[in-house]
């Protein structure tokens, strides 16, 4: 016999990320109440050229489930040659892997 039950919670799945993803290494602050909060990063692009982001400001975190799979969105901008460049960051929790996806400007 079979029994579905209903959790009345429903895991609500996300289109992918527009843009190219690109490994990202990552400094964040761990606040008392368990919030991550990313502070500076590094990532290689096309060319091998190596990028460092620091004073990154969060504009948004969100929990997300991208094709079944629990990830961390932050929607965040930094300066990128002396202007504003935003960008976003996803982390996988489970691999401990984060990535940077660039917005085309």
């Amino acid at each position: 016999m079979l029994y579905a039950m209903d959790t009345g919670k429903e895991k609500t799945h996300e289109r992918a990320i527009k843009g190219k993803y690109m490994k990202a290494a990552v400094e964040c602050w761990f606040t008392s109440s368990g919030r991550t909060i990313p502070q500076r990063l590094k990532y290689e692009d096309d060319d091998g050229i190596l990028h460092t982001l620091d004073k990154i400001r969060l504009i948004r975190m969100e929990q997300k489930h991208y094709a079944g799979v629990y990830l961390k969105r932050y929607d965040c901008c930094a300066m990128v040659e002396e202007r504003m460049q935003g960008f976003t960051l996803v982390f996988n929790p489970e691999s401990g892997v984060w990535k940077i996806v660039m917005q085309k400007t």
